[in-house]
């Protein structure tokens, strides 16, 4: 197998493992999908442009972010492949996005050409598989601003850390806390008392301390 074969084969099983696909399918996506590769810090779309790629992360990290009304940085999504990620509403109306893409590490990407959607729209699993993508995205928003309002400051990052703990080595501890809701200092804290209170974690605790 080579390398692009390879990447292929991390995306159509990221696909089957919700919706399995046709082989006619799988062999017409090949056709329109095209491999990326990007260092840190790249980005893959930055804001007041119309995003015209819809991105799947081979491996990699990648932060999507905007500016609030004082100019800071507000992070709305982490993201570690394999994963489909892109500023949706943005590429699919053809609409300027205020959204920043942006590397965390070197990354390889398969991507689509807005162009190309009417043509993948022929793949009937595929158009199913959209479908679920979507609903799911849309809920996990949903279930994240729930969150925000239910959970506590340490709720919300004890969970981030239980379900998806690679991210707390491969992001800075303010991307997290501005993922979170929560000011760099008090997650700082947080991050302390967790280490300090369970001792034999000692990888992730010592982790914890020193970033």
């Amino acid at each position: 197998m080579n390398e692009l074969d390879q990447y292929f084969k991390v995306m159509f099983d990221y696909i089957e493992s919700v919706y399995p696909m046709a082989e006619e399918d799988i062999q017409g996506c090949r056709s329109y999908m095209h491999p990326w590769y990007l260092k840190k810090d790249d980005f893959l779309s930055m804001e007041g442009k119309v995003p015209h790629y819809h991105h799947f992360i081979v491996s990699g990290h990648v932060r999507n972010y905007h500016y609030d009304h004082n100019h800071e940085e507000v992070t709305v999504d982490l993201n570690d492949g394999p994963r489909f990620f892109t500023s949706f509403n943005d590429f699919f109306q053809r609409t300027v996005s205020n959204e920043n893409l942006q590397c965390v590490t070197d990354c390889t990407i398969l991507r689509l050409h807005r162009d190309d959607m009417e043509a993948m729209s022929a793949f009937p699993s595929m158009n199913e598989y959209s479908a679920l993508v979507m609903q799911k995205s849309w809920q996990d928003e949903k279930q994240r601003l729930i969150e925000r309002t239910t959970l506590t400051a340490e709720e919300r990052y004890c969970k981030l850390l239980r379900e998806r703990p690679i991210l707390i080595k491969q992001y800075p501890l303010k991307h997290i806390a501005s993922y979170l809701g929560i000011h760099p200092g008090s997650l700082s804290r947080i991050r302390k008392e967790l280490a300090s209170a369970n001792p034999s974690r000692s990888e992730v605790t010592i982790d914890l301390i020193n970033s």
